[in-house]
């Protein structure tokens, strides 16, 4: 199932004569990654947008168009779930693992872990340990 975001790669790949890898090449992602784009099967990343006008340098009507089937794709993935959108600034290696491993199982928590991990993380920002909601 396309979302507008995946009509829309797919319309100007296929009238720009570019196939998926080598767009996907150009991009510096992988060709299955930006083909769960197209198919809805994936989120297009915040710096999609950049990433895709730096690489073919779109005309203020593509760049138009490709943001409005960015924002009406992220709004029908995400309807009905909360999201949060982060940067990690300086990530070492494993924090982006840590960070995303935590938000992919956070439901799954029990109120006793939750309470945990809000506890280490006030202690390693050097609070006092202390938990507030």
């Amino acid at each position: 199932m396309y979302t507008e975001l995946g009509q829309w790669l797919k319309i100007f790949r296929l009238s720009n004569a570019i196939r998926l890898y080598d767009m996907a090449e150009k991009m510096g992602v992988s060709s299955a990654f930006l083909s769960a784009i197209e198919t809805g099967k994936k989120m297009a990343p915040t710096n999609f947008f950049d990433k895709l006008v730096d690489s073919y340098q779109l005309s203020k009507e593509q760049q138009d168009e490709l943001m409005t089937a960015i924002v009406n794709t992220r709004e029908r993935l995400t309807s009905g779930k909360a999201t949060i959108q982060f940067t990690i600034n300086n990530p070492r290696q494993g924090i982006d693992n840590l960070a995303f491993s935590f938000a992919r199982n956070a439901n799954y928590l029990s109120e006793d872990q939750r309470q945990q991990l809000l506890k280490i993380l006030a202690e390693a920002k050097g609070g006092n340990g202390s938990v507030s909601n």
